[in-house]
């Protein structure tokens, strides 16, 4: 009974990451799509007007259809969103170097006005100890 549940759990956590890449990458599904059905129009308009047997439109237009498959399903299936993954690892990344640079060179200026904070004092001690 517990597989059933697991089993269950795996498909509907499957099915929502499906469907959110999916939302995610809409944009990109329409434009294949889109492109897909242009392709697939002018293969019969070609196939008829050189009038080719039906066979060999067939066989055209499904060659000529794998590509936006390919696309379809690594989209669907792998998704945008582990690329947006890396790069939200990658600004963090960069995020923590920035930070980790900024820090660094706050402590120079501080080092940098304590030295002058330091050779100002110098300065005024000497003018303070010199006789009028």
């Amino acid at each position: 009974m517990s597989e059933q549940q697991d089993d269950k759990g795996f498909w509907e956590k499957m099915g929502l990451y499906w469907r959110d890449n999916v939302i995610k990458n809409i944009k990109k599904i329409s434009a294949t799509f889109a492109s897909m059905i242009t392709t697939l129009f002018g293969l019969i308009l070609f196939g008829v007007k050189s009038e080719l047997d039906w066979v060999t439109i067939l066989i055209t237009i499904v060659f000529a259809m794998q590509p936006f498959f390919n696309i379809w399903i690594n989209i669907i299936f792998r998704g945008e969103s582990e690329v947006l993954e890396r790069e939200v690892i990658f600004l963090n990344k960069e995020l923590k170097f920035q930070r980790d640079l900024s820090e660094y060179q706050l402590k120079i200026v501080a080092l940098k006005a304590s030295a002058d904070w330091d050779k100002a004092n110098e300065l005024l001690k000497d003018i303070g100890e010199t006789p009028p």
